[in-house]
């Protein structure tokens, strides 16, 4: 299994572009990516636990204009280490950061020697292409890569660590809402937890009218709560009226909230998701929890989400193939000892897949350990679920 670090349409300008990676680290919007150079020559292993100790890996690269890119951003003549290596077993060439290695989409070889034991390695050269070198006779500069804060087309608000986007189309509360459920895993109406952050979330939108924010007491009247669970703390009060027939709030041009009918007013919104590095910390509680289950009406069923490094983020299965044996896995991931299967996204439309044709015999301690596909052709009435016991 896969070990990871703990860290669980609105026009963006330059500035936020920029502020979508650490100080030092470049922003590349083709892969929505940060990158960081390391000058040093050192080994591979040793510019691996580098780009590491930045919460971050060695580049793996998916493109040639990635490729161009990363080779642009150092001078010289010599090598620049990249992740790609086949250090585990010969000729099966894989990136440190658990991105597939697609040869027939995109690879940059020279010259390979898949077949010397001694080079395990690869560098990217200033011709930009690779080859695969010693990794411990060899001393290269190195270039680390990790996801950028927010997904392209989100603004990065620092003080909250959190990512915005704004729907200009006038909908009704419940409707922007499943809109921005629909943008991005962990995406929803926006929580408001400052000031700051009120006055940050007024200036997306111009204009007079209302802005939709994910507080509300439709549950219960007077019992105002966060949609996306957010503790309320802050409130940015103007004159609520407590009305039974009033039970969504909305955010107005004083940088005031007042709440609303839910129905009967149409408004711009404001979505808000955790950065990604801030997802992982809040899903993750080990570093092996790497799935859970998501819609079921008790802790042991629901949708089975894996951890996918690559995108950084929890990603749903398809249920091509999807049986017990597979359910069993999952379960026992989880702490149980056996699983039934569901199909058919049982628990609800599945959003985000990417895993595909679980071939597990059952037997297997990890879903990662069963053969199974990246790439599928499945939609979100497709969604493969457990019943753990």
């Amino acid at each position: 299994m896969l070990l990871l670090l703990l860290m669980c349409l609105v026009n963006v300008d330059s500035t936020q572009q920029a502020n979508n990676c650490p100080g030092g680290w470049t922003y590349y919007s083709e892969t929505d990516s940060c990158f960081k150079k390391i000058t040093d020559k050192l080994g591979w292993v040793d510019a691996k636990t580098r780009c590491e100790s930045f919460g971050s890996n060695l580049a793996s690269v998916t493109t040639a204009q990635e490729n161009k890119y990363i080779r642009g951003l150092f001078g010289g003549n010599e090598g620049i280490w990249i992740g790609l290596n086949d250090r585990k077993r010969e000729n099966h060439f894989e990136w440190v950061d658990g991105t597939p290695f697609t040869p027939n989409v995109f690879a940059g070889w020279s010259n390979p020697s898949p077949y010397d034991e001694h080079e395990d390695c690869v560098a990217l050269w200033r011709d930009i292409t690779w080859n695969d070198a010693s990794c411990n006779l060899f001393k290269f500069a190195s270039v680390c890569k990790k996801p950028a804060n927010c997904p392209r087309g989100w603004s990065y608000y620092s003080e909250t660590d959190s990512c915005f986007k704004t729907i200009k189309d006038k909908l009704e509360w419940v409707d922007a809402k499943t809109r921005c459920e629909s943008l991005a895993f962990g995406s929803n109406l926006a929580s408001v937890t400052t000031a700051q952050e009120n006055k940050h979330i007024r200036g997306l939108i111009g204009g007079n009218e209302g802005i939709w924010i994910g507080l509300n007491d439709r549950k219960e009247n007077k019992h105002f709560e966060w949609v996306d669970g957010t503790p309320f703390e802050y409130a940015g009060w103007s004159n609520p009226s407590n009305d039974d027939g009033e039970d969504c709030v909305a955010l107005w041009r004083d940088i005031t909230w007042n709440d609303a009918s839910c129905t009967k007013y149409k408004f711009a919104s404001v979505c808000k998701k955790p950065t990604k590095a801030a997802s992982i910390s809040k899903c993750l509680v080990a570093t092996e929890l790497m799935i859970k289950l998501e819609g079921g009406s008790t802790p042991n069923q629901g949708h089975v989400l894996l951890w996918n490094e690559a995108m950084a983020e929890y990603r749903h299965v398809c249920d091509d193939r999807w049986d017990n044996r597979d359910a069993t896995v999952a379960c026992r991931m989880l702490g149980y000892s056996s699983g039934t299967a569901t199909t058919w996204s049982t628990y609800g439309p599945a959003r985000f897949i990417s895993y595909d044709e679980f071939y597990c015999k059952g037997t297997e301690k990890s879903l990662y350990d069963c053969y199974h596909h990246r790439e599928n052709d499945c939609r979100s009435h497709e969604g493969a679920g457990v019943i753990c016991s």
